[in-house]
């Protein structure tokens, strides 16, 4: 009776108690993680571990109990505030993750010994979460070393022993009463022997050469579930209340859409693509769930996104029948033009269902994305909506590679936030190929794990199917029985290989224009491999063709997103003859059909891929053309040099030695000894390297997965290129004056959007004359003439700028 007339009188938040905050955090970890549907029993027993998380949850703050703490919080003078806030003994992550070790190691006391090796470890990880749930996860034996040095110094020692003797023993004991029953954890045994404990976790470095020992990747991504279950948990609680429903996504959703939207009257690209639709959703008549990582593997232009993504939605109605449990649909992608392009066409697949799009339905998330959270009941403010987007709480979640990856293999507290929601998802990867084979070993064993024990599903979706898995070895399901069938029905392009000897740069120029002039009824899409070479070539052609007869159209990295992705919608939208330069940003899944390609030597899957972009729909009367040179430069450099890794060119020649022609009938063998070379050829030693650092509990080194890699450190620049775009940099400038950070980062997120539609990056020592502060760049509207064209963007010496 006395604990519910007790009257708290500590504070987490500045309107909140702390036990209410540590009690709410508590339940709602435990929530989620007894929502999710784990098949992790040989190392950890589920109701174990959501006790586990529950202690997390309801500990995690415990530092905050200390009076120099609440001093701090409750301080209204800023200056003083500052003060307080510096002060060692203010700080109650170590404090907190101490108190969590002390109090999941006496819970393990009195659990059954049958699993004991794996429960020997949780104590430790619950210790790594704790302390970074404000920060990034820190290497495991750097955390280890700090107690160590700790124990070594009176000082610090001195600043634990302040915090424990300022806090109300009275009231700290009611805490941990109403958190986890009367007197069964006492805040007095831990203050008699929080030595003893620091003394613990210091030989916990013999747990952990155990995990370094045993080289599974368990411990790496328990600590990540359980690190992101608290820090989305704790995230919500000091929020707000966000409930946000779950919706059922019908199974026949897509089957609806197609009857619908086509008639009957199909041409024979229609017809292989309902073929290849019906094949593959046929399988989920005798799919067994058990099986997660299926591969669709089919030509470019025949349907891959809405048939991969009919396929998961039944997939997705399957495991909610049979398993009990609903996953949510990822839908990942290398590229923003194609996230873009992919999310349009499910967006319109969903309208079909739901009268309106609503963010818990359908969401897109990349650096790029509007920050805007609505659901039927509430339209949410920035800030809920970014905690919302970047937590993906929606059914469909359409995104990009590095925000999946850097979600798995990643210490970053923003990146990892996620990652509990990706576990018992679905996730197609589309355009796979573009993942470095590097990686292939490290994603083969990240997925595979996943896939088995926290029952995650991936679908990769390719033309060019890497051998990131072996079907030989039933790593992989496939979803198509045989490709080679396809690719057979199909001729629509062939390639033109002119590989014998290298090309100078002012050479190709006239083949290119001879070529443009002679077939004119032709249109023409010139991939290149850096941006110098590009913008020469499109101003080259500009000056020499008829300017009335065409549209010329560029495309590189070095366009504000504004401009490319309009530029992209007009080519597809456009019926005249076009004239197109780009770099590789068109190469995957852009849906545009043209004539010929002129193609600088890439690798060849990169080859296959710009060839996706010719006489892609079937509509032209002769085959279409891709032409693939050697280019040098006038130093006698290969451009291919400059961004791709000379292994993989190396491999390409390799399997394209001795010939001429290819036509897209014998794609499919070609790719395939493409592959098996490289994987034959290729070094694991970085896949290695990082998976090392997965098993040790090396966190920070994760930093070392890259999905893209800057030769150059790069600066974004802001190009004021009309009226609309002055008057978001000028608010951007008003935002950078607030002090108040959360102020700031509140006003930022509301033009966010629209700011980065006018960002380029490039490298930065090509940047002083534009730098407008040490982070950010600015081209004015009034000096827009001198340092940015309209056509082919940023203006800089030259130098051989890639994408």
């Amino acid at each position: 009776m006395e604990q519910k007339l007790f009257q708290f009188k500590l504070y987490s938040h500045p309107n909140k108690t702390l036990v209410s905050h540590l009690e709410e955090v508590g339940k709602k970890s435990k929530d989620i993680l007894l929502q999710k549907n784990l098949n992790i029993g040989d190392y950890v027993d589920t109701e174990v571990l959501s006790e586990i998380i529950y202690l997390i949850g309801a500990t995690h703050d415990f530092g905050k109990a200390s009076k120099y703490f609440q001093e701090y919080l409750l301080e209204k003078d800023l200056t003083k505030k500052r003060e307080l806030k510096s002060y060692k003994e203010t700080r109650h992550g170590l404090f907190s993750s101490i108190f969590t070790y002390y109090i999941i190691k006496t819970y393990l006391k009195n659990i059954p010994k049958d699993k004991d090796e794996h429960y020997s470890f949780l104590p430790i990880i619950s210790f790594f979460v704790v302390k970074r749930h404000h920060g990034n996860l820190a290497n495991s034996v750097k955390e280890i070393n700090e107690i160590h040095e700790i124990l070594n110094d009176k000082k610090l020692i001195s600043v634990i022993n302040s915090q424990i003797y300022s806090i109300d023993e009275n009231e700290i004991q009611n805490i941990l009463d109403k958190l986890f029953g009367c007197n069964k954890y006492l805040f007095s045994d831990f203050k008699e022997n929080y030595l003893n404990i620091l003394r613990e976790i210091d030989r916990e470095f013999i747990n952990l050469l155990k995990i370094q020992k045993n080289k599974i990747l368990f411990y790496y991504f328990l600590t990540l579930l359980l690190y992101s279950i608290l820090i989305d948990s704790d995230k919500a609680d000091a929020i707000g209340s966000l409930n946000i429903l779950r919706e059922n996504i019908p199974s026949r959703l897509v089957d609806q859409y197609k009857i619908n939207k086509f008639n009957n009257n199909l041409n024979f690209i229609d017809k292989i693509r309902t073929e290849i639709y019906e094949e593959v959703n046929s399988k989920l008549e005798n799919l067994d769930v058990q099986d997660k990582i299926y591969l669709l593997n089919v030509p470019t232009g025949t349907g891959k996104t809405i048939t991969s993504f009919s396929f998961a939605v039944k997939l997705k109605n399957k495991i909610q029948t049979e398993k009990g449990y609903n996953p949510r649909i990822i839908y990942s992608l290398p590229f923003l033009s194609i996230i873009d392009q992919n999310y349009s066409v499910i967006e319109d697949i969903i309208v079909s269902q739901f009268e309106n799009i609503r963010s818990n339905i359908l969401l897109k998330h990349h650096h790029l994305s509007e920050i805007s959270y609505t659901t039927s009941e509430e339209e949410y403010e920035s800030d809920k909506s970014l905690f919302l987007i970047e937590g993906w709480n929606s059914e469909l979640i359409i995104t990009s590679f590095i925000q999946l990856f850097h979600g798995l293999i990643s210490n970053k507290n923003r990146l990892l936030r996620k990652f509990h929601n990706i576990t018992n998802s679905i996730v197609i990867l589309d355009e796979i190929q573009t993942i470095p084979h590097k990686y292939w070993k490290l994603l083969n064993e990240s997925l595979y794990f996943l896939s088995k024990y926290f029952n995650t599903y991936f679908i990769i979706v390719t033309a060019t199917a890497p051998l990131i898995f072996d079907s030989e070895k039933n790593e992989i399901n496939n979803l198509i029985e045989d490709s080679q069938k396809y690719y057979s029905q199909l001729n629509r392009i062939k390639l033109n290989l002119y590989l014998e000897k290298e090309v100078n740069f002012e050479d190709f120029k006239n083949i290119v224009l001879n070529d443009i002039i002679t077939r004119d009824d032709k249109s023409f899409l010139i991939v290149l491999n850096t941006i110098t070479s590009s913008k020469e070539l499109f101003n080259f052609i500009k000056k020499n063709t008829n300017n009335d007869c065409n549209e010329y159209y560029y495309l590189s990295s070095n366009i504000i997103p504004f401009d490319r992705l309009d530029r992209i919608r007009k080519i597809k939208t456009s019926k005249k003859r076009k004239i197109i330069v780009s770099t590789q940003v068109i190469e995957a899944g852009v849906d545009i059909d043209i004539d010929i390609i002129y193609r600088d030597l890439a690798p060849l899957d990169s080859i296959n891929q710009v060839a996706g972009r010719c006489n892609r729909n079937f509509s032209f009367k002769s085959q279409g053309e891709v032409n693939v040179y050697i280019l040098k430069d006038n130093n006698e450099r290969k451009f291919c040099t400059y961004i791709y890794e000379g292994f993989l060119i190396n491999k390409t020649l390799e399997t394209l030695k001795n010939v001429k022609v290819v036509e897209e009938k014998d794609f499919f063998k070609l790719l395939n000894k493409y592959f098996l070379l490289v994987n034959e050829s290729s070094t694991d030693q970085i896949s290695r390297e990082i998976l090392e650092n997965l098993y040790k509990l090396e966190f920070q080194e994760t930093g070392n997965f890259k999905l893209i890699e800057d030769d150059y450190e790069k600066i974004d620049i802001f190009i004021e290129i009309n009226e609309n775009a002055k008057k978001i940099w000028n608010e951007f400038v008003k935002i950078l004056d607030i002090d108040d950070p959360i102020l700031k980062r509140k006003k930022f997120l509301n033009i966010k959007k629209s700011f980065y539609d006018y960002i380029i990056s490039i490298p930065k020592n090509k940047a002083n004359d534009v730098l407008y502060n040490e982070r950010i760049g600015y081209v004015s509207l009034g000096k827009i003439n001198s340092k940015y064209d309209l056509e082919t963007g940023y203006k800089s010496e030259k130098i051989p700028l890639i994408i």
